[in-house]
């Protein structure tokens, strides 16, 4: 619904939902992730990027991890296919999701998860090229965004 209302909306969101500057998370014992999804996902803290018995905001984004996800999520530099993309505006696979599928925060371009986004992007687009479907979604829409 939030990928069909941008698209149908014209609003791309090219900050996506920007872990930890947009989104953060905490567990139970204090431990600070990027985004939900992290916090999750995370078995053996592979995603922790720090605790909250650091007070000190600098130390936390001074922190490599910190940086990496919030150049990757600003810039979808680590992925060219993902920067060249012409959904990259309205898409964005989360950190976690990369990691379990290749075990590693590169390519999300090779993940299932793209491939299924992209074609999800696909029919938005067709059914937004055509008057008949336009005025479905539409009407569709405003029904479940009230």
């Amino acid at each position: 619904l939030l990928l069909l209302t941008s698209v149908i909306k014209n609003r791309p969101n090219s900050k996506r939902s920007i872990p930890i500057i947009n989104r953060i998370a905490y567990d139970e014992l204090g431990n600070i992730y990027p985004d939900d999804e992290s916090r999750m996902m995370d078995e053996k803290e592979s995603f922790k990027i720090s605790n909250v018995s650091i007070k000190n905001i600098k130390k936390i984004i001074d922190i490599k991890k910190t940086q990496e996800i919030i150049y990757y999520s600003l810039t979808n530099d680590y992925d060219p296919v993902c920067k060249k993309c012409k959904y990259s505006n309205w898409c964005y696979i989360p950190l976690w999701h990369r990691y379990i599928l290749n075990h590693s925060f590169d390519k999300p371009s090779a993940t299932e998860k793209c491939k299924v986004f992209k074609h999800i992007f696909d029919i938005i687009f067709y059914v937004n090229k055509s008057l008949t479907y336009r005025d479905i979604i539409t009407r569709w829409l405003l029904i479940y965004n009230e």
